[in-house]
């Protein structure tokens, strides 16, 4: 079997090879930017009931002798060329388990979108998450990459914002750091079912009701 170093190295020539590709000379291809998106309204269908407990009884799919890069420079520079790489449809619909833009699921003022990316590199399989925090505030969207802890600060109308969300216990919390100010919540994930590999697994926890902080 290859050694993690010797994954890594292919995976890193692959990746380099195709972002050193052409890009599309189709004149109607989009620009993807950092900049704060406006608010959209789409909503994704979260698996529900059988269809819920059959996906979960196989979450999440990892391969045999998959070797996880969760957390290394390659995952994330993978992620930011796969994000860059959207087909037409992916960029107009912003929803479901495929790929969604920089605005909450849900109609939610924030959330924590999650992926498993799941490929093979000469018949071996590497596999890894990435999270996003994500916020609609003042009209406007905005992500940043973080980590499963779920915490990502950012700016909004020129308020300095901290965010955290924890999967693990169904909360959330948001501080203004100009103020002080402190909201915390009950959180709802949901999880979502992709059909576009290498994407295998989709989830976002988002917040449902407002609750007295405690934590």
């Amino acid at each position: 079997m290859a050694t993690l170093k010797q994954v890594l190295i292919a995976v890193a020539a692959a990746a380099v090879g195709v972002l050193a590709g052409p890009l599309s000379a189709d004149p109607t291809a989009t620009t993807i930017i950092g900049a704060p998106k406006p608010a959209v309204t789409e909503i994704s269908k979260p698996l529900e009931g059988k269809e819920l407990e059959d996906f979960l009884a196989g979450w999440p799919y990892t391969p045999e002798g998959s070797i996880d890069i969760t957390n290394t420079t390659l995952a994330t520079e993978l992620t930011k060329f796969n994000k860059a790489h959207n087909n037409g449809t992916a960029l107009t619909k912003r929803s479901g388990g495929c790929n969604q833009g920089e605005c909450p699921d849900f109609f939610a003022a924030f959330d924590l979108y999650a992926q498993h990316i799941v490929s093979f590199v000469n018949g071996q399989a590497v596999n890894y998450w990435f999270y996003w925090g994500r916020w609609n505030d003042c009209g406007q969207c905005g992500e940043v990459p973080t980590s499963s802890d779920g915490c990502f600060d950012f700016t909004s109308c020129g308020r300095p914002q901290s965010i955290c969300v924890d999967t693990g216990h169904s909360r959330s919390h948001r501080i203004w750091k100009d103020n002080g100010d402190k909201s915390c919540y009950r959180n709802q994930r949901d999880y979502l079912l992709p059909a576009c590999p290498p994407i295998a697994a989709s989830d976002i926890s988002h917040p449902v009701e407002q609750v007295a902080c405690n934590w």
